[in-house]
């Protein structure tokens, strides 16, 4: 049910907006029709809210505005037309009145809660302390990627990025400066990086790249300039901080997003083990066995 539910949301939410406003209306105008056929026998005013609802969530304001407004002509239409509404001039005026107003209080608070919870949805898929995407919503993004890659059979590169001698940054200059480090690093490389790919710290000092539909050559040109980005900005701080990546280029998807990202580990281990401040390149599955 919980599944179907969320296919259903999916499907209106991609519907452009004069599909929204005709299945809206279509809403206004059968309850208008159970309004004028239940007479005086049955109040279903209270039904009005679902179309202009479904508007203010899945349209504009200026659209759900317009719908409060249309939604009051038709509920003092059928209301004279059986009779519910008062023959005075001044009470019918302060009645459609009222109704405008209570509907325009639906659509505010309609709106008021669509903010806060796509803003809590967003929160969901960021890091807390630099704004980029965090591990969750990483693993969504690249297994997506993966079963894009899968089906065209296009490939993409992920790249695994540590802060070597981040604990020392913390222990001379304290943690504020460790995270204002982490922010600045996570800022650098989003300003640097195309609209469809994505960077997200995994934990720590730990940052991960995503660069869909990229092949080897393309990834090296990337994180090449990625990292001179990143050397000008340590110079201009003064931090005593280099940089480790190990950058894989995926011809073939892996059996899962934990064994890719367990993959570009090992080979920025590699750099590591090396010396750290370098970048290494592997293929997948090309270099599957030598780790």
């Amino acid at each position: 049910m919980r599944f179907m539910a969320k296919q259903v949301y999916q499907f209106l939410a991609g519907r452009s907006q004069p599909v929204i406003l005709f299945l809206g209306l279509v809403g206004i105008v059968l309850i208008g029709t159970l309004d004028y056929l239940t007479g005086n026998d049955f109040e279903v005013d209270v039904f009005y809210v679902l179309p202009l609802f479904f508007i203010t969530w899945f349209a504009s304001r200026r659209a759900a505005v317009a719908s409060t407004v249309l939604i009051t002509l038709v509920w003092m239409f059928i209301g004279k037309a059986t009779g519910k509404i008062s023959p005075s001039v001044t009470v019918d005026i302060w009645n459609a009145f009222m109704e405008f107003a209570f509907l325009l209080i639906i659509t505010v608070l309609g709106f008021i809660v669509k903010h806060q919870i796509l803003r809590l949805e967003e929160l969901s898929r960021e890091d807390f302390l630099t704004g980029a995407a965090n591990r969750r919503s990483f693993y969504q993004v690249a297994e997506m990627e993966m079963n894009r890659s899968q089906r065209f059979g296009s490939p993409f590169s992920v790249v695994y990025l540590d802060v070597d001698n981040f604990k020392a940054v913390n222990d001379t200059l304290g943690h504020s400066a460790g995270d204002l480090l982490l922010c600045e690093v996570a800022g650098a490389m989003h300003q640097h990086i195309r609209k469809i790919d994505t960077i997200a710290r995994l934990g720590g000092d730990e940052f991960a790249l995503l660069f869909p539909e990229t092949d080897a050559g393309g990834a090296r040109h990337m994180v090449e300039k990625t990292k001179e980005i990143l050397i000008e900005l340590v110079a201009r701080h003064g931090w005593p901080i280099t940089f480790s990546m190990g950058v894989v280029t995926f011809t073939q998807p892996p059996g899962s997003v934990e064994e890719m990202l367990c993959f570009a580990d090992k080979v920025m281990y590699s750099v590591k083990r090396q010396g750290k401040n370098s970048i290494a390149f592997e293929s997948w599955p090309e270099a599957k066995l030598k780790f």
